[in-house]
This record gives C-alpha cells, structure tokens and sequence, in this order.
C-alpha cells in the first residue's frame, strides 16, 4: 500500500497542474498565443518534442480539444509523429518513466535494507 502512495500523490498533483495549464492555455494548445518565451528551433527541440516548440508553459482536460479532439488532425503540435492513438512522445516518456522507475527501485526492497535491530 505505501508503494501506491508517491506514485498516486504524484498522479493527483500532475491532474492539478494539467487543469492550471488548461485554463492558461485555453482553446489554442501548447501556448500558441501566449506572452511567452520560446526556445528557437533546434535539434533539442526535435529530438525531445517532436519538433514542436518549446514554451515556458494535459490536454484532453481542455474543454476547447477533449478526448475526442486528442488527434493528428485538432492536436496540431503532435501532428507530425504519432504511433497508434499517441502521440511518439508520450508513449517514449512512459516507455522511458517505467525504465527509471524500474532501475530506481531496484535493490530498494524490504530485503536489501539492513535490520534496525542488527539481527542477521
């Protein structure tokens, strides 16, 4: 149970912070037209967006997009890369969030903590 806590906690903060930007970002997506600074294009940019651009600023919280707007043709910044329903750079970070958090976690279990009591 206390494994759940952290990854849920983090889970509640993210949904948190996705409706913040929903309302900030409003029908336009990925802070098309706001006052903020965006990186040039590069091949950061490229390799670690997809190419869209990098902002100072989740998506289907957006009343304007949706579920149902979650796609290549209304999602224009996803547009160019998507694999099945998602878009490539989703299913990397996942793919990538699961391999840190697998090889983080190793060895942290119950037993390779040493006992409080000394006992062996």
């Amino acid at each position: 149970m206390r494994a759940l806590i952290a990854p849920l906690f983090v889970l509640a903060l993210a949904a948190v912070f996705a409706k913040v930007e929903v309302e900030i970002e409003g029908p336009d997506g990925w802070a098309a037209k706001l006052p903020t600074w965006r990186a040039p294009d590069s091949w950061v940019s490229h390799a670690l967006l997809d190419g869209k651009p990098l902002t100072g600023f989740w998506f289907v919280l957006n009343p304007h997009y949706g579920l149902a707007g979650f796609n290549p043709a209304k999602a224009w910044w996803h547009r160019p890369a998507w694999w099945g329903c998602l878009p490539r750079g989703y299913v990397v970070g996942l793919v990538l969030a699961i391999a840190l958090y697998a090889w983080g976690s190793k060895g942290s279990g119950p037993a390779s903590r040493p006992d409080p009591a000394g006992a062996p």
